[in-house]
This record gives structure tokens, sequence and C-alpha cells, in this order.
């Protein structure tokens, strides 16, 4: 049985060519709002008054994990994120297939702008390249302007503005449970807002990728499988394969650092009991015809990169 309708299709399809986001040079960067793992950007298209948002970043996690999270607006673990959830409700307010809903969000904005609600139509299909597209629109029909389908919490009805959104997240696995995201939003939130009231709510459309980033965040797990690869490196070098220039360097800085005597290295302070810290400054002279970095095959001693006064460190534990 196949999941995905031609209608289903065609919605994606549409809010993908809303905009053209593959290009990176007719995006203006949001340097201030990105973060290391995370960059927004923004571009206007033209006759829209609303500027589309875009963030892009790498998930540590499968593709399908992320599709689930964002498919999940109105789960536990989501509402509990909301802040002040009671004056920025949100609600399924109807399943029309396993993959198609429609959902309502309302923001609260600062006095003296009024709460803008958000109704949306939601979709996700797989493509044949195995991508997921996450697209959502307004609904295309008007059967959902009614307030009174909505739990619109402490908010009057008279008193919200309704706005629109409509958008895409396109995800790809990159490589075992790590994934490539791009999410694309377009938010107009009607009414006389200030232009930049409207700039501040581009970087904060885009918040689920920051919040997805920290969701799935394996860093530590990550960092400690590179560490555990390297030492695997430096305990084995049978099949490393150096050449003459790096060889002629090893020897002259193991030599040069065999020479130095015990009562010349200054003690450094250690943050740990078991282990003495000391260094000592040296003149090495190297000539590279490429800039090199090199640290010493002695596991007790490491020097830094280039030719010059050095100071070498020694580092002894006692385990």
């Amino acid at each position: 049985m196949n999941l995905i309708t031609a209608e289903q299709q065609s919605f994606v399809q549409q809010e993908v060519g809303s905009i053209d986001y593959k290009d990176d040079n007719e995006w203006e960067k949001l340097d201030k709002d990105s973060s290391v793992f995370i960059k927004l950007s923004k571009k206007h298209n033209k006759g829209e008054s609303n500027a589309w948002g875009k963030a892009t970043a790498t998930i540590d996690t499968s593709a399908e994990n992320v599709l689930a999270w964002f498919w999940d607006y109105c789960s536990n673990e989501r509402l509990d994120a909301t802040k002040k959830l009671q004056k920025n409700p949100r609600e399924v307010i109807k399943n029309i297939a396993p993959n198609q809903n429609v959902i309502s969000s309302i923001k609260a904005l600062p006095w003296p702008l009024r709460a803008r609600q958000f109704v949306s139509e939601n979709t996700w299909t797989k493509q044949d390249d195995d991508t997921y597209v996450y697209a959502f629109r307004p609904p295309i029909t008007s059967r959902f302007n009614d307030n009174r389908l909505f739990d619109i919490d402490k908010h009057k009805a008279k008193a919200l503005v309704q706005g629109e959104s409509r958008g895409f997240v396109i995800l790809k696995n990159v490589g075992d449970q790590k994934c490539d995201v791009t999410y694309v939003q377009h938010a107009d939130a009607k009414g006389n807002l200030p232009a930049k009231v409207k700039d501040s709510q581009i970087p904060k459309g885009l918040r689920s990728v920051f919040q997805i980033r920290e969701r799935f965040n394996r860093d530590e797990e990550i960092d400690q499988e590179e560490r555990n690869e390297l030492m695997g490196v430096m305990k084995n070098d049978e099949n490393e394969v150096y050449g003459e220039e790096e060889n002629e360097m090893v020897k002259r800085i193991t030599k040069k650092m065999e020479s130095v005597k015990e009562d010349l290295f200054t003690p450094l302070n250690s943050p740990d009991f078991r282990t003495k810290v000391s260094s000592v400054n040296l003149f090495i002279f190297l000539i590279f015809n490429e800039p090199t970095n090199f640290c010493s095959p002695r596991s007790d001693e490491h020097c830094a990169h280039r030719g010059g006064f050095r100071r070498v460190f020694e580092v002894r534990s006692e385990c």
C-alpha cells in the first residue's frame, strides 16, 4: 500500500518550488543568530513583503528520527518545552491521513502587539533519492477559520490576528545516525508590525533546528569515538608511512629533546596530583617545503608546530 498520494506529492513540490533554497549566494547570512553548528540566512522573494528564513545543520541522528520529531508537534515532550504554554497553546485540529494533518498554534507577542494564530496543513513524503520532505502551508479551505474549533486558552477570539506560515524541511541521511537538515520558512504575521519585529521573527521561526540539535546532540559520544580512533593510530603505527623529510624531522627533534637535562624543566601547576607537568624552551630549526604539523612520537613529550623557539611540555602520570 502506497502511503503517499499524488495530492501530497503535489503539495510538497509546490512548497519546495516556492523559493530557490540551494543557491547560498542569494541568501543573506544571519551570523549574529547563527551558531557553530547551525547557519541561518534570509532572502526576499520579489513581490513579498516578508523575508524567507533558512536554517541548515547536521544532526546526530537519522533523518527518520528528525522527521518523527517534526511531525509530533504536540507531543508531551514538545509541549513541556514550550514557554508559557497557556499563552502559546498548540493542538492538532484534524488528522487527514497518517502523514497529513492540520495544526493550530498561537504565538503571544509583547504588548501592545496582539497575539498571532497560525493554522497550517502539514504533510511529509519520501522522495526517489531517499530524502524526506516535511512541508506546511495555510489550509486551502476556509473551514478552519472558525476559532470555536480551537483551543485558544486565555486569548479572546476577536483579539487574535490570523497569520500565515508556509515552508518545508528537507532531511537526508549522510552517514550512520547522522543527517543534513535544511529548514525553510516564510511567516507572515499580518497586521502592521515594525520592520525590526518582522526581522526578529525570522530566527525565532527557525528555532526548531536548534531544538533538534540539542535533542539529538551526541557531541561527547562522537568526540570519544574520534579520540579512540586517534589513540588506536598512536598505539599502532606499523601501517603509517612517512616521507624522508618527515623522518629526518623526527630524528632531529627526538635527539634534541633527549639531550635536555631534567633540571632544565620548569615545574608547572597540574590539575591532578598524579600528573607532573613541566616545560622548557628550546630552539629547533626545521625546514619545510609545505606547512607541516608535527607531534613527537614519544608518548611523554609533545612539541609545537614549526621552527624557532618552542616551549616543550613534559607530562608524566603516576597511575
